[in-house]
């Protein structure tokens, strides 16, 4: 038996990179949901100053963006169009089933037996699944607040592909009209947050408006380490 030869090959791995970044990297206008809801530093730095977006944040973004095309296009359900409500714009990634409309998420954490995340619902998602709920739901939440109607409850669904091991999870959530309204209402002081200091050409502190586990492997981690010292 011959030894097996193999060469890597960083010309191509480069050229399909940078197909990857020209088709789906592309700047969005307006303040989006998304950029409210994770780190505001970093936000503001995509938004005025941005670095590329690194090869690994790269390949994790592709996973998505192929599942998308493969799982969540076609005849009846074509790329939704953005909204503005309130100021900020949402994106919100959802596919049409026989039983209504389903956001999507990719991760690589496992799953419990019932389906849901082994080290629990990440905050963030739980925060944009209550912001989109909201604005899916936003007149009839506030046509029984205006008519003090009985408080109902909201139905929210949501596929999950688990890449290790591969598993596709769909269950819904319930949530209030009550957890709604004050997400929204943390959406929009974060937004007058951000708009404070957008206004004033300032970085948001650093360090001051994230998550923790934000800053592990964020391309800006060096500038903001140097803004704080």
């Amino acid at each position: 038996m011959t030894d097996l030869i193999w060469v890597r090959n960083p010309i191509i791995e480069r050229e399909l990179l940078e197909r990857l970044r020209t088709k789906y990297i592309t700047p969005r206008e307006g303040l989006h949901m998304s950029s409210l809801l994770y780190c505001l530093t970093r936000s503001y730095f995509d938004e005025t100053d941005p670095l590329p977006t690194t090869d690994h944040e790269l390949v994790l973004f592709s996973v998505g963006f192929g599942l998308e095309e493969v799982l969540l296009r076609d005849k009846d359900s074509p790329t939704p169009s953005s909204v503005e409500v309130d100021g900020v714009w949402c994106s919100e990634d959802y596919y049409t089933t026989a039983e209504g409309s389903m956001d999507l998420k990719t991760t690589r954490m496992y799953s419990n037996p019932d389906g849901s995340p082994k080290r629990g619902w990440p905050d963030t998602w739980l925060e944009q699944f209550k912001g989109y709920a909201y604005v899916r739901y936003k007149d009839e939440i506030l046509h029984r607040k205006e008519n003090n109607l009985q408080p109902a409850s909201y139905p929210y669904s949501v596929g999950i592909l688990y890449t290790g091991p591969a598993e596709l999870v769909c269950g819904t959530f319930m949530f209030t009209g009550e957890e709604l309204v004050e997400q929204w209402a943390y959406i929009q002081e974060r937004k007058t947050v951000y708009n404070m200091f957008r206004e004033r050409d300032m970085t948001p502190t650093p360090f001051a408006f994230n998550k923790d586990w934000e800053c592990n492997g964020c391309r800006y981690q060096l500038r903001c380490k140097t803004w704080e010292g």
